[in-house]
């Protein structure tokens, strides 16, 4: 069964900050366009040689098979921060498990590649931890379980934070 079709049109949605303030987003339409044949890839995120399908939204149907984007965060190359979530077995984020700080990722979108510098990986004790800062800047979080290779539900949260 396919996800929810999101808005028509672009809506301003509020995002609650840790800090007690919002901030205002823009919510796009889905395109219909798809991403290495995959109808459910809205871009690709590139590590190295290999490369992971990102669908829209990041509802417990679309993660089932693909990682998504947090429909209230940035657009890849946009202002703010894009943030995507996945699992870290079924072949989602997996690749992430060997990136260092200092290398970079990419994410292909509309046909344009926008590579972010990696500044930080944390890994949280679980995912109550985890916030996404509102910060001026083009940013990406990238969020798992972890450890990568764990038998059952992963009891802690990686976090990738990169700076386009």
């Amino acid at each position: 069964t396919p996800s929810p079709t999101p808005p028509p049109m672009p809506t301003k949605s509020p995002l609650q900050s840790d800090e007690g303030f919002s901030v205002e987003v823009a919510i796009p339409k889905q395109s219909s366009k798809s991403v290495a044949g995959n109808s459910n890839a809205w871009f690709a995120l590139i590590v190295g040689d290999s490369s992971v399908d990102i669908a829209y939204g990041v509802d417990e149907e679309t993660l089932e098979d693909t990682p998504g984007w947090l429909e209230t965060s940035a657009l890849p190359g946009d202002e703010g921060t894009c943030v995507i979530f996945g699992h870290r077995n079924r072949k989602h984020l997996k690749i992430l498990k060997d990136v260092k700080l200092g290398e970079t990722i990419t994410i292909k979108y509309e046909g344009v590649d926008y590579s972010y510098l990696i500044e930080s990986i944390s890994i949280l004790e679980n995912e109550e931890q985890l916030t996404i800062p509102a910060t001026t800047g083009k940013h990406i979080i990238i969020s798992t379980c972890y450890p990568f290779h764990y038998s059952g539900s992963a009891p802690q949260k990686y976090v990738l934070w990169g700076t386009l």
